[in-house]
């Protein structure tokens, strides 16, 4: 395991903890509660108690699985074993709500999917063939290594890798935004990141002017 790795994956440890900590103060708080309305039947009344033990509890219904990745976590640290998966890497949007479970990016490469919070899209590599070292035991995300560039040069001497080729010729067909992001398998909020370094590199500022420039430079061309 590499030294960068192995300090993302110390970080990770720390979330866990954290994790792990706030469940526990979930379960003594509930404890305390019906304690305390055990031993006084007065401290509560049986609307406010009803209210407050769901939310309790649907806390730590989230927090469940933090334990359990302190463990798998551990043991990566001691162990330092790495394994890996090559493939072409995929984001997806992970469901949740907001004031108890933010929705999250999942990375999926061959199969297998990771957590992509705190990575920029330009980190991942999306649609193109990569190298994944991840954490033997906990699977956590350690690094992302691009393979295959894929990369076409246009005449202007600017590179554009092959799944900004197929966004243009999506865009070409009149597609928006979200049928691109459904036909590549992409979150739509990819797309239009992908879109906007599209327009950079077209020095163009609109999707018509950007299908245009791209037919000029022969990108449509490309197989």
């Amino acid at each position: 395991m590499k030294e960068a790795e192995y300090r993302r994956l110390r970080l990770a440890y720390r979330r866990a903890i954290l994790g792990a900590t706030a469940l526990n103060l979930v379960i003594g708080v509930a404890a305390v509660l019906i304690w305390f309305k055990w031993q006084q039947p007065s401290f509560l009344d049986r609307g406010q108690l009803f209210l407050i033990l769901p939310l309790l509890l649907i806390w730590a219904i989230l927090l469940r699985k933090f334990p359990l990745r302190v463990y798998q976590i551990r043991r990566d640290l001691i162990s330092r074993r790495v394994e890996t998966v090559i493939g072409a890497g995929v984001l997806h949007p992970k469901p949740g709500f907001r004031l108890f479970a933010p929705p999250r990016q999942e990375f999926t490469v061959d199969g297998i999917s990771f957590s992509a919070d705190g990575l920029s899209v330009s980190e991942l590599y999306l649609g193109k063939k990569v190298l994944v070292r991840y954490g033997c035991h906990s699977a956590s995300l350690l690094s992302v290594q691009e393979l295959d560039s894929g990369k076409v040069r246009a005449g202007t001497g600017i590179e554009f890798s092959d799944q900004e080729i197929a966004i243009l010729k999506l865009m070409r067909a009149g597609k928006s935004d979200k049928l691109i992001a459904r036909e590549l398998d992409l979150n739509p909020t990819t797309i239009r990141t992908y879109n906007s370094n599209l327009y950079r590199k077209l020095s163009v500022t609109s999707r018509k002017a950007a299908v245009a420039e791209a037919r000029r430079l022969g990108l449509y061309d490309v197989n």
